[in-house]
């Protein structure tokens, strides 16, 4: 399955022309960013193609990072300083979206640039299957040594996402307990240390601290949360029991953005080695996030199977040899794109079959309103996914599996938004609503979405079960210690 039956099925509705729409002027994303991230003071990016190749590739993926949270965004506490800096010499990314609400599948769909019904590494017991290919074995066909630093078990290789890393550090073979992104950077400066020369290197790297449990470095809480900021919650209910005090629901913010802050003071002291090596000139670097998370705003916290802007609205840093320009970027982009994108960067040709499009090429054209992300979610038995485009958001839930959620959640009630008897839709209009808090389905269901909403229906129904693991494969005691650091196991 290819994203262009999506771009046509909003194109039909719509009739839209791509690179036209009724944006404000300067603004082709129909003022969607300007509502969205308070106080961003927007620098519309200039581009254009170098004709000099990627060279060395150096990805970071942040866990569960907001982009609402980031200063070069608007954010209004001083969370990213690093971050912001690398912002002013680089791509930043205005719509960027994540095709999963959680780590495996989202970040099987970075690696593979595939969306997670075609890879199937959609659930907790899914390994990626031995037929896919990863953009580590793409490069490494092309002369590059790989490698990967992973601090998350659910985005490792437990899922069979190390296959083409010829060096690979996560914690089924080397962290004794979650690794905070200190020790992350270190392992990764350790192979640039020792990394084989006379070959361009990409280096993948996965640091988790603002993932729940919040918590940061004692002297980052004491910062941000001030005093008599008790009592403290770390993790919040998905949508049990979540009404929280606002000064309860504040805290648990301020814990968040300590650990944003950490992450981002480690990260800014990794770029800074990279640039004591010589390598800031000739390597590419794009710094982004597998999902948000949620802090109430649709009454849900955390992440996991919804699809709102809080949850899978991701940041995207791009700076590569191969752009000249800087500032942010209107177009619209998913996960997916992100493998076509460094192979035809790194002078490659990105394999057939794949779920997005090279942004350099995008890049070269007007932002294109009728483009959509894909996110999809599938476990649990729970189907539920959604079409974002910069004017609509489609999410459809198809009916629950009860069998199958009530052999993984013990009671109905701890996700009371699952239907198991009749479809749920929601349908909103981004540019006059855009908190999303009015439904329009079904009763004001605008006609423009109604070939949104028949495509992704029969996209769903025609979609093919998760992959699974053998069910007598060993957990290894790193990553099964891991995950229940990060709340995935009990």
């Amino acid at each position: 399955m290819r994203s262009d039956w999506l771009t046509l099925a909003l194109l039909i509705a719509s009739g839209a022309t791509p690179g036209k729409g009724g944006a404000p002027a300067g603004e082709p994303d129909l003022g969607n960013a300007r509502a969205y991230f308070n106080g961003i003071e927007l620098r519309p990016a200039s581009f254009q193609l170098t004709g000099r190749p990627a060279g060395n590739i150096v990805w970071i993926v942040i866990d569960a990072l907001r982009p609402d949270h980031l200063g070069t965004y608007g954010y209004h506490r001083p969370t990213t300083p690093h971050l912001d800096e690398l912002a002013k010499e680089s791509f930043v990314f205005l719509h960027a979206y994540a095709n999963a609400p959680w780590t495996r599948p989202s970040t099987a769909s970075m690696l593979t640039g595939l969306f997670p019904s075609q890879h199937r590494t959609q659930t907790d017991k899914s390994r990626l299957p031995a037929e896919v290919r990863t953009i580590a074995e793409d490069l490494r066909t092309m002369g590059y040594a790989t490698a990967a630093v992973v601090a998350n078990g659910n985005g490792s290789s437990i899922a069979g996402l190390d296959r083409g890393f010829e060096h690979y550090v996560d914690p089924a073979n080397h962290f004794k307990k979650l690794p905070a992104a200190e020790e992350v950077y270190a392992q990764a400066l350790q192979w640039l240390g020792s990394r084989p020369k006379g070959r361009p290197f990409f280096l993948f790297v996965f640091v988790v601290d603002p993932h729940d449990p919040y918590r940061a470095p004692p002297e980052y809480e004491k910062r941000w949360l001030g005093e008599g900021a008790k009592p403290l919650r770390r993790t919040a209910h998905w949508e049990y029991q979540n009404d929280y005090p606002e000064p309860e629901r504040r805290a648990m913010l301020s814990l968040y953005d300590a650990a944003i802050r950490y992450t981002d003071d480690q990260t800014g002291k990794f770029l800074a080695e990279l640039e004591k090596l010589g390598l800031g000139e000739s390597t590419s670097l794009l710094v982004t996030a597998d999902h948000g998370d949620g802090f109430g705003e649709h009454g849900y916290y955390l992440h996991g199977h919804h699809h709102y802007d809080e949850i899978i609205r991701v940041p995207l840093l791009i700076r590569t040899p191969a752009w000249q320009g800087a500032g942010h970027v209107f177009h619209l982009v998913q996960a997916v794109d992100l493998l076509p994108t460094l192979v035809t960067a790194a002078g490659g040709r990105p394999r057939p079959g794949l779920g997005g499009r090279d942004i350099g090429a995008m890049l070269a054209e007007p932002a294109d309103p009728a483009r959509v992300a894909l996110s999809e979610y599938n476990a649990f038995g729970i189907r539920r996914s959604a079409l974002v485009s910069l004017k609509y958001r489609v999410i459809l839930q198809l009916p629950a599996d009860r069998e199958a959620f009530l052999a993984r959640i013990p009671k109905l009630e701890l996700l009371p938004s699952v239907s198991f008897d009749s479809e749920v839709l929601h349908v909103y209009d981004r540019q006059a609503d855009p908190a999303e808090r009015r439904n329009l389905a079904p009763d004001r269901l605008p006609p423009a979405t109604s070939a949104l909403v028949s495509e992704l229906r029969r996209h769903m129904q025609s979609g093919g079960a998760p992959s699974e693991a053998a069910a007598e494969e060993t957990v290894p005691a790193g990553i099964r210690e891991n995950l229940r650091s990060l709340g995935y196991v009990q």
